[in-house]
């Protein structure tokens, strides 16, 4: 599909090419400075810098090239540096550009060129040929045309039919129309800023596991451009953390509205050792703003990654997670057959804690975005072992992701016991864990209990044995197994 444009420059090729008409182009506008603030929800801030020249009193003036999806009610003004005072009278945002709907539209009650039905299509070359006629109506994808001897009105397609002019009330591409009275003639510096849609980033994480449960770091951002404004050498400046707008995915555009997806993580190759500028940061209210270091160029419908920053040897930790029952407690499993206790065993979740400390880590905070963790075999040759999304991490904080699962270290949970009395219920458990790695193993079992609950016996004394989840961390020697087993009785409310 075209975009507006494209389908300008087509129209007006194909009407120079046909002889109809002998435009006077106006000179090419200035590219004005931009810079553009982009947000993680998909709404960004543009502002366009540019010289304009004004006349005493009254002067109207285009401000052309704005996206398709701007939001029309968000256009701002201002004159940072004038001499003179400027007065806005009024702007006024011009919704019918230019593209074949609005061209045609424009063209009810004029003449217009149709395709020759009688015309020989089979000639070789083909040579269509093109009478004049007045176009009376559109209808879907048909027009009512009314030949110019008989009078007569047909139905044709609207693909064989070409206007004659231009309309000079349509504009090339959408545009501000703006109404300024100065006291005299002079030059001003103008910036304007407005809101649109169809720009975004999103963070994007890799990183290298060490040996010595350190990881290096890389953060990269995905910039994306789903708009039909190119943005060339713009200043970019992007902002992490949760801005509040009303109906912040939507805006107005040509009257309508629309709604806009947030720019998804897409995965894209990455260099090993690559070195890049680390963007500067500042926090902006309970929000945070990186700004590039370097000017960028954004083309219509184009994604483009750039470095953010990279840091080595950030600590971490490997965790390995048994969680069987997360949310309800498991009472009543009264199996009493002799196999019931040769339960498939399950292997545990492992967990990768990144830690952000003040000092000696990234030393700035980590925006919400994809991990992948690499990590290097015997013959040093990087492999993916897992990748998971974090969430916003302060200096200071910490993020668990989960990995995967570990293919040495099993875990099986049965119900022993169970029995019941009028004051309460109680069930015996066993957690027999399973390690077959050379290296001994730490696991973390987790139990829900729900509920008036008490812990009555346990084989290890758990972190906290008065709140759920209980935690309890296991220790499991090299190519060994370790049992786990605990009592949680649950009181019955009269």
């Amino acid at each position: 599909m075209l975009n507006p444009y494209q389908t300008t420059l087509l129209a007006t090729a194909t009407v120079i090419g046909l002889g109809i008409i002998n435009p006077v182009f106006a000179s090419t506008p200035v590219t004005p400075l931009t810079e553009v603030t982009l947000y993680s929800q998909g709404t960004s801030l543009v502002k366009e810098t540019k010289t304009l020249t004004l006349g005493a009193g009254t002067t109207q003036t285009d401000w052309s090239m704005l996206p398709t999806e701007t939001d029309a009610s968000s256009f701002f003004i201002r004159f940072p540096k004038t001499t003179s005072p400027v007065s806005l009278l009024e702007q006024t945002f011009k919704t019918n550009w230019l593209d074949s709907n609005t061209l045609l539209q424009a063209s009810i009650g004029q003449a217009v060129l149709m395709l020759d039905p009688l015309a020989d299509k089979h000639a070789t070359p083909p040579k269509p040929k093109y009478v004049s006629v007045t176009l009376k109506k559109l209808l879907g994808s048909y027009a009512l045309v009314e030949l110019p001897t008989s009078k007569q009105t047909i139905v044709v397609q609207q693909s064989d039919i070409l206007p004659r002019t231009l309309p000079a009330t349509l504009k090339t591409d959408p545009t501000l129309q703006l109404s300024l009275q100065s006291e005299k003639p002079q030059s001003v510096e103008a910036q304007l800023l407005y809101l649109t849609n169809g720009l975004g980033w999103t963070p994007n994480y890799v990183a290298t596991l060490n040996p010595n449960e350190t990881i290096d770091l890389q953060a990269w951002v995905i910039l994306t451009n789903n708009t039909a404004k190119r943005f060339e050498n713009t200043k970019l400046h992007l902002v992490a953390g949760e801005l509040r707008r009303q109906n912040s995915n939507e805006y107005q555009s040509r009257g309508m509205m629309k709604a806009y997806a947030v720019p998804q993580a897409v995965g894209m190759a990455m260099a090993d050792g690559t070195s890049f500028e680390t963007a500067s940061h500042e926090q902006l209210g309970d929000l945070y703003l990186y700004e590039l270091p370097h000017f960028v160029t954004l083309n219509p419908n184009e994604t483009k990654q750039v470095g953010l920053f990279q840091v080595n040897s950030l600590p971490v930790k490997l965790r390995y997670v048994y969680n069987p029952n997360p949310g309800y407690q498991w009472y009543g499993y009264t199996d009493t057959r002799a196999d019931a206790v040769t339960q498939a065993k399950t292997p545990v979740s492992t967990f990768l804690k990144l830690t952000n400390p003040s000092t000696g880590g990234v030393g700035q905070p980590l925006p919400s975005g994809l991990v992948r963790f690499y990590q290097a075999d015997s013959k040093q040759r990087l492999q993916l072992v897992g990748e998971e999304s974090i969430s916003h991490t302060p200096v200071g904080e910490f993020a668990t992701v989960e990995l995967g699962k570990a293919f040495d270290v099993l875990a099986r949970k049965t119900q022993t016991k169970w029995h019941s009395t009028p004051n309460y219920q109680e069930a015996n458990y066993e957690v027999v864990l399973t390690n077959r790695k050379t290296l001994p193993a730490s696991v973390e079992v987790y139990e829900n209990p729900q509920g008036d609950w008490e812990l009555t016996k346990e084989s290890i004394k758990p972190a906290n044995s008065k709140a759920a989840p209980l935690k309890f961390v296991v220790n499991v020697p090299a190519n060994g197994e370790t049992k786990l087993t605990y009592t949680i009785r649950n009181w019955i409310k009269r």
